[in-house]
């Protein structure tokens, strides 16, 4: 069960993602769909996070959803940005010139001349995948099943992931990164411990 201050439709989906992950591999489809609730109203300061319109525009269209299939997640996106990012329009458009800009001066393992704060102000962490959950990752994937993918992906602090870089304990893969680390259902991902069960691909 789930209960959630009010956000823009892609911010709850992550939310919703999250209860909803399975708790093993092998486990499709779900068993079960756990119980997501979003107040209609939130914080005097959410307007500093979020712009008010999208907010007021996804809760307005989840509450004419009772059940949320997979099927109607783009379609409620795009309605709730259908008359662009708002407020943030200009912000964004900035940061996407900026992180284009970035990615083409990004070569593996090769230094270049620019600022690492420009870097870290975009990165602030990185998106992995427990090695345990590689080959279902990959799986759905190559199906084209982009939202049960999402469902095995975790976030790393920068400091996690350089740690464990360092120990050789991240592959970096066509389909994302996998990190070699133990995963538990109940706790999330224990980084300090490797995974023994499962190699590295």
């Amino acid at each position: 069960m789930c209960f959630s201050e009010p956000a823009p439709v892609d911010a709850l989906i992550q939310r919703f993602g999250r209860v909803n992950r399975r708790k093993r591999p092998d486990e499709f489809p779900l068993k079960g769909i756990c119980d997501v609730y979003v107040f209609t109203k939130g914080s005097e300061f959410d307007k500093y996070i979020y712009d008010p319109a999208l907010v007021d525009h996804t809760v307005r269209l989840l509450s004419e959803t009772p059940l949320l299939h997979e099927s109607r997640l783009q379609e409620i996106t795009d309605k709730v940005y259908e008359n662009g990012f708002g407020a943030d329009g200009e912000r964004f458009r900035n940061t996407k010139e900026r992180f284009s800009k970035l990615i083409e001066e990004i070569v593996p393992y090769h230094s270049t001349a620019r600022k690492d704060s420009d870097f870290y102000r975009i990165f602030r962490s990185i998106e992995a995948v427990p090695a345990c959950y590689a080959d279902p990752y990959r799986q759905c994937h190559d199906d084209g099943r982009i939202y049960d993918a999402m469902q095995y992906v975790l976030s790393l602090s920068l400091g996690q992931y350089h740690k464990l870089k360092s120990l050789n304990r991240i592959s970096e893969t066509d389909h994302g990164i996998i990190v070699n680390a133990r995963y538990d259902p109940e706790l999330g991902l224990i980084a300090d411990e490797p995974d023994h069960g499962d190699a590295m691909i």
